[in-house]
């Protein structure tokens, strides 16, 4: 796979600014949960590099990661879904090359989600949510749903 950044605009982690000092600081710690959520899973064999897309500090961000897979020839890009309350998710670049396209996907997949487990389908095939398939986390899910749809959506980067 190609190596170079597939998405325009990101920044190295080793340089991230947040809007102020305290924003930077929650930023870096998001970058390092971030990382370490990645290579917690057992597909990754290493991690090469990372880059924040965009994010807020302590709410959410949105990191690149470019991962050697295990089983796979080559690297793949990922997208990686970091906040506070907001369940963590990875999301293989693809079709969603831009920060924008990444988050509307990460948006449909955790309603697609709160559905399949309301409704008591499998989730396994679904974006992979850092959560137990609960009715009780159906409702965090679509709270934040709702909060990323007017909140942060409005405000993200890129066209809308």
């Amino acid at each position: 796979m190609d190596q170079r950044i597939p998405v325009a605009a990101v920044v190295p982690l080793r340089e991230i600014r947040g809007e102020d000092e305290e924003d930077t600081a929650l930023l870096k710690q998001m970058a390092e949960r971030s990382s370490r959520y990645v290579k917690s899973h057992s597909w990754c064999v290493a991690l090469k590099e990372g880059f924040l897309a965009t994010g807020i500090g302590g709410i959410i961000a949105l990191f690149l990661f470019r991962v050697q897979i295990r089983g796979l020839s080559g690297e793949r890009w990922l997208w990686v879904f970091m906040g506070g309350d907001v369940p963590s998710a990875y999301l293989e670049v693809g079709k969603f090359t831009t920060p924008r396209l990444a988050f509307e996907k990460y948006i449909a997949g955790l309603k697609e989600w709160a559905d399949a487990v309301e409704q008591g389908l499998p989730v396994r095939d679904l974006i992979p949510l850092e959560i137990s398939p609960t009715l009780e986390n159906v409702s965090r899910v679509r709270q934040t749903v709702g909060s990323l749809l007017a909140i942060v959506l409005p405000n993200f980067p890129g066209q809308a």
